[in-house]
């Protein structure tokens, strides 16, 4: 589910609780190259976005960690949530700052973080990717996210007073606000037919939170565009030097996740996969389509199933069966038991959310991260038109539901 504000203001104090802890339990990488960091930013015509970079690195040797929590973000944690910078700790990653790259060119996964977030929200996937031979962009929103940077390096903070989230802010305080979401996807849950799907992603599309965000909806589309077509320019000697620009996969988490459906729509060229972290099944940006088969490249949708808000189930399981039954290039469908919206980020790896907040879901933490990596890389490593994309991307688990959905 699309983080709606109630959830976004949840989910940064539970960023700010594991900020201020000695040590963050993120696994160490299982790739066999070593992690460099950077960051970056790209410019468009309308705006620059910032990108956080994780990539394999011929060496780390002399190179400091970067950490998990710079001190903007400990600043933008402490206005927000009321926790003071001070104590929030560094705590270094896995990642190298500014290690040497890895020499060649790589495939590339660019991510989409969720609404109100940051582009180091799911940095332990970022950092196994990368140390599997992946060169991960995550994009920061102006205003949108908790921090970006301008090509100036000045902080772009969240924009607390922006009309769409002060009108979300107003929305998710109404009783109606759960229920309607609940009632909407359950009707896609259960439509029988393309055409009850169809309505049912409409109504949806139509509640809030989605009926509030579309100008955002579209800013971060162009965002992303922006960024895949900066992988195409030629006689670039940086970062953007190791990417294959042949060779981009788009992945998201929620809001995000919407973006990555919205570039399969219409996907540039270069790209080959989207994957889509609990983000729902809108209507196509403009009203066209909504169920029909309208994604151009294979898609793999890792679902919750234990997303309760409010008494009410907004779990993504099952809203995707139609969707992807009906598409021409294949997609496989994930649903782990016991997971929750936030069980898809970094927040995963603290299970005491679960004693305070339905941010959690009752999965093995752990668990969970080694499957959603693992299917991940899995996807990322077969050849869209070759023989073994029509096959299950985990083994068969009691509590692990898959769908796969052979090309047409």
């Amino acid at each position: 589910m699309l983080i709606w504000v109630v959830a976004v203001l949840i989910a940064l104090g539970a960023v700010a609780y594991l900020l201020s802890t000695a040590t963050i339990a993120i696994p160490k990488p299982g790739g066999p190259h070593a992690v460099g960091f950077t960051s970056t930013t790209v410019s468009s015509s309308v705006r620059t976005v910032t990108l956080d970079i994780w990539y394999p690195a011929s060496s780390t040797a002399g190179y400091r960690a970067a950490p998990y929590n710079e001190a903007a973000l400990r600043t933008m944690l402490a206005k927000y949530q009321g926790i003071p910078a001070g104590l929030n700790r560094e705590t270094p990653s896995f990642a190298f700052q500014d290690a040497p790259v890895l020499a060649g060119r790589r495939p590339v996964v660019i991510f989409n973080h969720g609404y109100g977030s940051f582009s180091k929200q799911n940095a332990s996937t970022a950092q196994e990717l990368a140390s599997h031979g992946y060169l991960v962009l995550s994009l920061a929103h102006p205003g949108d996210s908790l921090i970006a940077r301008g090509a100036d390096g000045q902080i772009a903070q969240f924009d607390g007073q922006d009309e769409v989230y002060q009108q979300l802010r107003a929305a998710q305080n109404t009783p109606a606000f759960a229920a309607g979401l609940a009632t909407h996807l359950a009707a896609q849950r259960r439509a029988g037919t393309p055409e009850a799907y169809l309505a049912a992603t409409r109504a949806l599309t139509r509640t809030p939170p989605y009926s509030l965000l579309g100008p955002l909806r579209q800013r971060w589309l162009d965002d992303t565009r922006a960024v895949i077509a900066r992988l195409s320019q030629e006689g670039d000697d940086g970062i953007f030097k190791a990417a294959d620009a042949s060779r981009i996969s788009v992945m998201g988490h929620s809001f995000g996740g919407v973006t990555a459906l919205d570039i399969a729509r219409t996907p540039p060229p270069g790209v080959q996969r989207v994957i889509d972290l609990d983000g729902p099944w809108l209507e196509a940006i403009g009203g066209e389509g909504g169920n029909t088969p309208d994604l151009k490249v294979p898609v793999l949708a890792l679902l919750s199933t234990q997303n309760i808000q409010r008494r009410q189930d907004l779990g993504l399981h099952g809203t995707f069966d139609v969707s992807l039954r009906q598409g021409r290039h294949g997609g496989h469908i994930i649903e782990i038991a016991g997971t929750a919206h936030m069980n898809f980020t970094d927040l995963n790896f603290i299970p005491v959310l679960r004693r305070f907040s339905p941010l959690l879901g009752r999965v093995d933490n752990r668990r969970m991260a080694r499957l959603m990596n693992r299917a991940i890389l899995e996807f990322l490593s077969r050849d869209p038109a070759g023989a073994d994309v029509d096959r299950p991307l985990l083994p068969a688990e009691n509590d692990v539901r898959q769908q796969v959905f052979p090309a047409l």
